[in-house]
């Protein structure tokens, strides 16, 4: 991991803005969703730990299982580890890409 990285800046200048209107239309629409940024490292943070920004939406009748584990490793910040395999399923069942 870099040191004196900080893009907290860039974050709420460029990024936080668009990230508002993600989630206004993922929850309009019931689109599961889960997105981190890692902004800033623990030797710039005042409180001395990195800083995420996480994001997400689990409508409960509309998230697949896999969610949950991903948004719950995001929002820890990456401190519960886990391992994850994961394939794109596209057209008629065993399409792999």
């Amino acid at each position: 991991m870099q040191r004196n990285y900080d893009k907290e800046k860039v974050y709420d200048e460029r990024i936080s803005p668009l990230m508002a209107q993600i989630l206004n239309i993922c929850r309009a629409e019931g689109i599961p969703m889960v997105a981190t940024f890692y902004i800033q490292s623990a030797d710039v943070n005042a409180d001395g730990a990195r800083l995420y920004c996480t994001s997400r939406i689990c409508p409960p009748d509309n998230t697949p299982p896999h969610f949950y584990a991903i948004s719950e490793c995001a929002v820890s910040g990456g401190e519960r580890p886990m391992v994850a395999a994961f394939a794109v399923m596209t057209g008629a069942p065993g399409n792999v890409h």
